[in-house]
């Protein structure tokens, strides 16, 4: 646990402990009040902090030994700091600094600490990291929205301090400024202020109370945002690795959709296709892990190899609960027991129809699922609640053994790790965890993961060399040691690698795309195209090699040829998200302006929502191309945007919407300026004006969270609950949706009465968070009315 030394003026030194917050003499090695270890004392004894350096180029910290950065090789762009667990300050001699606490060694070290649950360096990435780590630790509504008595208990008010100072230093080391104490206060950490450049004060640790107390709208990304904004700070390609790496740490936990937040502020950042290229490629490489399942055995096994009741966690006596939930689990345990896994499965429905965030029989259900044989639907069951403390260890147990049965691997090695290292799992299952885990990890799968943590490109090649000769039937790994030597310029090598894939995996379309990018980079570029014809005869429904052979086609001048592969991509995957966009360059070089448009058109409505250079590049193309002899006033709208901001947050929303509505005029294809005007016109109570707003937002960038939940509310204010219900849909369908999205979809399906609709919902949502007495009582209204 990372500690801090003040200053006391009856003892020479006293530690703030960062467990409980409580302050403790500095001759105790554990804190008193809650037993962390305090990680040092008074007198030197305890281990002595380690010096660090901290780069600037990366924001990673490593050893002060290292001339280089030995991640981004950054000769001398490192500053030292103190990343121990304590910062010492004598007694009665003069501070260091301006504050009494040395506020960058806290962050260091808090993240440090933070490392087993979610990864932070200072790089801006870490931002969005943080916000994603609140939302799934205390709920995107935060723990108590709007109660202004409210006070986190002591493990709460230790994560704001830490997790707060962490953010304020992210701030500092992008925008510049210093750390300072408000004296008045009696240096309570809550309350320490960030100085900016040009005067600007902000106040990171009591940031981080208002968004554990409040949730998203309080967001870390937010604040960052609007701060750059005003000093000037433009995001650069220079970030663009470290939203890779959080990318991929996001990836590897099992979290997709959470990786694709850090993918798209990643791509607008390269402005090359090479950038862009690699982007797509990762993503893809997440999809395919997703995706890479078995189907599930036809025939259910009789039984898993150890009762999934007990691995469930039931308890021998269910406590006091209604007398129909009461039988329905005694009636699931029992068929359990008895191998009516059928039989089990529809007494525990009946149980959650009951009490829909009941822990036994949701891990009941998941037992029941695995028994039948259904693995895969077992996994989604078991992540509607993985946020629920209560149900761990049994929820990890379960899942793991779902993901071995599904035959993933990588992911079941991950999750019998974590079970088998809880000791409140049962010593027998955790005996087998441990057991599993140790098998698992031979997997070349689970040792292909471990080699994407490596961090010299170089050695990663080497270690894929050595699992292939040992493993040479696995495709997976020539593919990536292909890739690999093709980066490395090794072209030849690279070649016959992808050969050895495609050899041991004919049928899967990234082989052939490997080799025919290899082949195209070499100047083959027939080839390639040849290498693509030939990858389709294996892969007849890859829309992905069609794609790749129209750009290639494209690019040797073949035009028609070009225009029969894009119109195979459309009508093998209609929605393919790049396709258009490739279709219309070919028009407009063509003079077929009409048609042209025609096809931009399509690709932002192939788009909605996604930020990516492209994206913004096709909405410009296709006002120019609709307004001939008009233009866009791009510095104007800018300026009048950032001179709407201080009149928003003063409240000053007509005013706001003056300076939004000109910047409109001056560039009316900027959807944030439609979506704030569309809020200004709302407070005002012009909800008309507003919903038109939100309309011209939508229209640019999609049915996107900010945008849908603007939009609803004028709806309903106007009286059009159902066109609200259709707007949430819309908004749904862009991706995986949140527990906000889906809760404001339920309670507008409760408003128009369609209650059998919101019911399911609202379960899932108790589920998730059991002690959220507004879910609880909107899904009792929801069931007693027959849903």
């Amino acid at each position: 646990m990372a500690a801090d030394v003040v200053r006391c003026p009856r003892m020479a030194e006293r530690i703030v402990c960062a467990g409980c917050g409580r302050t403790a003499n500095a001759l105790f090695a554990k804190c008193p009040s809650c037993g962390a270890p305090l990680r040092g004392t008074a007198g030197g004894a305890g281990p002595e902090p380690r010096t660090t350096k901290i780069c600037v180029g990366c924001g990673r910290v490593h050893g002060a030994g290292f001339a280089k950065c030995p991640f981004c090789g950054a000769p001398g762009r490192s500053e030292p700091t103190d990343s121990g667990a304590v910062s010492r300050v004598p007694a009665n001699g003069p501070s260091a600094s301006a504050t009494v606490r040395d506020y960058a060694a806290i962050a260091v070290q808090a993240m440090a600490s933070s490392a087993p649950f979610v990864h932070l360096d200072l790089h801006p990435a870490s931002i969005l990291a943080l916000d994603l780590f609140f939302d799934v630790s205390w709920g995107d509504r935060g723990v108590a929205p709007g109660d202004d008595a409210w006070r986190p208990n002591p493990a709460q008010r230790a994560a704001i301090v830490n997790l707060g100072v962490c953010f304020g230093e992210i701030l500092r080391r992008d925008l510049g400024g210093a750390w300072e104490d408000d004296a008045a206060q009696g240096s309570d950490p809550v309350v320490a202020r960030l100085v900016l450049p040009g005067g600007m004060r902000c106040f990171p640790v009591s940031r981080a109370w208002k968004r554990m107390q409040s949730g998203a709208s309080e967001s870390f990304e937010t604040m960052h945002a609007g701060l750059r904004r005003m000093a000037g700070v433009v995001p650069s390609v220079a970030e663009l690795d470290g939203w890779l790496d959080h990318a991929r740490r996001f990836e590897e936990a099992g979290r997709r959709d959470l990786a694709a937040r850090f993918y798209d502020r990643a791509e607008p950042l390269g402005t090359d296709a090479a950038t862009h290229e690699r982007i797509d490629a990762l993503r893809r490489r997440g999809a395919e892990r997703e995706s890479a399942h078995p189907t599930p055995p036809q025939e259910p096994p009789p039984a898993l190899p150890m009762s999934p009741a007990p691995a469930a966690g039931l308890p021998d006596s269910v406590p006091p609960l209604a007398p129909e939930m009461l039988a329905e689990l005694v009636s699931g345990r029992d068929a359990m027991q008895r191998g009516a896994h059928g039989e089990a499965l529809a007494a525990f429905d009946r149980a959650l129809a009951v009490d829909p965030a009941a822990k036994e029989a949701l891990l009941g259900r998941a037992g029941a699922l695995l028994s039948l044989g259904r693995a895969v639907e077992a996994r989604v069951w078991l992540d509607t609640f993985a946020m629920r403390a209560d149900a761990e260890p049994a929820r990890t147990f379960l899942a793991a053994i779902a993901a071995d049965d599904a035959g993933d691997a990588p992911a079941a090695h991950e999750l019998f790790a974590r079970a088998a290292a809880d000791g409140r799992l049962g010593e027998s299952h955790r005996a087998r965890a441990l057991s599993r885990s140790k098998e698992l990890a031979s997997d070349p799968r689970v040792r292909a993961r471990a080699i994407e943590r490596i961090p010299e490109l170089g050695d990663v090649v080497r270690a894929y060399q050595a699992l292939c000769a040992e493993h040479p039937e696995f495709a997976e790994g020539w593919r990536e040691l292909g890739v690999g030597l093709s980066m490395l310029g090794r072209g030849d090598e690279a070649l016959s690698a992808f050969d050895r894939a495609i050899a041991a995996q004919p049928t899967e379309p990234q082989g052939h795309d490997h080799r025919a990018v290899t082949l195209a980079r070499l100047g083959r570029t027939d080839a390639a195209i040849a290498a693509l014809e030939a990858g389709l005869r294996h892969c007849p429904g890859s829309a992905a090699l069609r794609f790749r052979a129209g750009i290639f086609l494209a690019t040797s001048g073949r035009t028609t040829d070009a225009f029969a592969a894009f119109d195979d991509v459309v009508r093998w995957s209609p929605c393919h998200p790049e396709v258009w966009a490739s279709v219309a360059d070919l028009y407009l070089r063509e003079g077929r302006t009409a048609e042209g448009i025609d096809a931009i058109r399509r690709f932002l409505a192939s788009n909605p929502g996604r930020v990516h250079p492209r994206v913004q590049a096709a909405r410009e193309r296709l006002w120019a191309l609709e307004n001939p002899g008009r233009t866009r006033d791009v510095g104007r709208a800018s300026a009048l945007r950032g001179a709407a901001v201080p009149a928003f947050l003063a409240r000053d929303f007509a005013g706001a919407a003056v300076l939004l509505e000109a910047s409109a005029v001056a560039d009316p294809i900027v959807g944030e300026t439609w979506l704030n005007l569309g809020s200004c016109l709302a407070a005002l109570g012009r909800t008309g004006e507003a919903l038109a707003a939100f309309e011209r937002a939508e229209s640019i960038l999609g049915a996107t969270g900010d945008v849908t939940q603007g939009e609803v509310a004028a709806l309903l204010a106007l009286g059009r609950a159902d066109d609200a219900v259709r707007c949430h849909d819309r908004g749904l369908a862009l991706g995986k949706p949140d527990a906000a999205a889906l809760l404001s979809k339920a309670l507008t399906l409760l408003r128009v009465g369609r209650r059998a609709e919101a019911a399911p919902i609202l379960q899932r949502l108790v589920a998730r968070d059991p002690a959220n007495q507004e879910l609880r009582d909107a899904y009792t209204r929801a069931a007693a009315a027959g849903g």
